[in-house]
């Protein structure tokens, strides 16, 4: 076992005043119950199966064992420092969500070293039970320290913190130019109940799903994935319903596998964005998880990469002069519809492309757009719903299209707005579409004008087609409701 009891300098019993003699406010002690001080009151701690409960006089609290995400004994006393990962009911005040987990310690004051010590080794028992990662299996950290506003660092020591209290092995390799991470899980030595896991931003699991569909041999099957958010957007994360690094760590040890669609992205001609000249060396094929977007919401990503140390708030900061010049981008967008109604079922090798449906209807769109989303989740970054519809496997491309002649720059406030509060379905400028197969053709002349963004990673201009790949991936999302 990895479990670790830290070591910490010795400041004396709690308040510097010993172990209290008179226990005249503590309920009948019971067998294999230890009396602890709690919050400056004496009480008693037994452990059930799934959590610790305090009683005192009138007083009962339970601490649940799957909120319980590590623990430390200071050397020479009876106290013990449980760090727990609890959700809470109320927005917090360091920007948590309401429901989203955030992290507290609880502190125990034992009789004596000896019983903190007891106590540590059932709680540690208790909680490793709770873990969902398979016993013998490794997680494989990869971090991108340029990630966000450079946090990915200390996210990541506290995903290591979880996973040594808990047991589970872990390598950990930190990136130092881009694509990197392909490079590393292409050579990662897998083996089954394994799981890769990114701390930074969307880009880096971008890179990670193109590095696993690029082992030779080909995987018949692939390790579970998660994410540890570190980066400025998180779309994935937030689409999953978690909302802090807290909800993100617990998932990495309590999660469940979630089925998530991949997207084929090809270009058969890229070409230089300043220029127009073809470029021979770009990749025609790469896979996506999130989205990919040409137009307004793409300009705005790459065009706010100056303010990466804003964190989310450099998009609408960029948002807000691009909505004041309000750009068009003329295209040709070709979509194959997909039928509605039906899950599509998991391939049985990943990353293939499902066919289009027999007889699937084509639509066809030339015009000049503001903006076009194919979504695989409904939010692009935290707080921003480009696509309500979107599903996570539900074997579609989800698309959002924006016309310019439909929109005026008061109208994109509204767009913005809409995004922003997630009601983007009832604007009656957003068109929506399910397809199986989209091909965007755009039509600006060099210098060109607009960027293809594809899980926010930059993509050379040209004409695009995205399939989906049904159940390709399994991320680990929360169990707990």
């Amino acid at each position: 076992s990895k479990a670790t009891v830290s070591v910490l300098n010795c400041w004396g019993r709690w308040c510097g005043g010993g172990w209290p003699r008179s226990r005249a406010t503590v309920t009948a002690m019971g067998k294999g119950d230890f009396a602890v001080k709690y919050r400056h009151t004496d009480m008693l701690l037994d452990l059930t199966k799934d959590a610790l409960r305090l009683r005192g006089s009138g007083d009962l609290v339970w601490i649940p064992a799957e909120a319980i995400m590590a623990g430390e004994v200071a050397l020479g006393t009876g106290e013990l420092t449980l760090t727990l990962f609890r959700r809470r009911s109320a927005p917090g005040v360091h920007g948590a969500a309401e429901g989203a987990r955030v992290s507290s310690a609880e502190r125990l004051i034992f009789e004596s070293p000896e019983a903190a010590a007891r106590a540590f080794m059932k709680i540690h028992a208790m909680t490793k039970a709770c873990t969902t990662v398979p016993p013998g299996a490794t997680v494989h950290m990869i971090v991108n320290p340029c990630s966000g506003t450079g946090k990915a660092e200390v996210c990541a020591e506290m995903a290591r913190r979880v996973l040594d209290f808990h047991g589970v092995k872990y390598t950990c390799a930190t990136t130092a130019a881009p694509n990197h991470a392909s490079a590393l899980v292409k050579d990662l030595a897998l083996h089954k109940g394994d799981v890769v896991c990114t701390v930074g931003g969307d880009g880096v699991m971008h890179e990670v799903i193109n590095g696993l569909s690029a082992r030779t041999p080909a995987p018949k099957h692939l390790p579970a994935l998660a994410l540890i958010p570190a980066g400025s957007g998180n779309g994935m994360l937030a689409s999953l319903g978690m909302a802090s690094l807290e909800d993100a760590v617990h998932a990495l040890v309590r999660g469940k596998p979630t089925a998530l669609d991949a997207f084929e992205f090809m270009q058969a001609a890229p070409q230089d964005p300043r220029t127009g000249a073809p470029l021979p060396d770009a990749p025609t094929r790469r896979l996506a998880f999130l989205q990919a977007s040409y137009g307004i919401v793409a300009d705005i990503d790459f065009e706010s990469e100056w303010l990466r140390w804003m964190g989310s708030a450099r998009f609408p900061m960029t948002g807000v002069w691009k909505v004041l010049t309000l750009p068009h981008y003329p295209a040709r967008l070709t979509m194959k519809l997909a039928r509605t109604g039906t899950s599509a079922p998991s391939n049985a090798a990943p990353f293939v492309p499902a066919p289009p449906a027999p007889g699937a209807e084509e639509v066809v769109i030339d015009s000049d757009f503001v903006n076009v989303t194919l979504s695989n989740a409904p939010q692009i970054s935290a707080g921003s719903t480009t696509n309500p519809h979107a599903e996570l496997a539900d074997g579609c491309i989800d698309v959002c299209v924006v016309r310019r002649e439909n929109v005026s720059r008061w109208t994109m406030v509204d767009y913005f707005h809409r995004v922003e509060t997630g009601t983007l379905a009832a604007a009656p400028y957003a068109e929506f579409y399910k397809a199986s197969e989209v091909t965007c053709t755009p039509k600006a002349a060099a210098p060109l004008q607009g960027k293809v963004d594809v899980d926010g990673e930059w993509a050379p201009y040209g004409e695009f087609t995205v399939r989906c790949c049904p159940g390709s991936l399994r991320l680990l999302a929360p169990a707990v409701p």
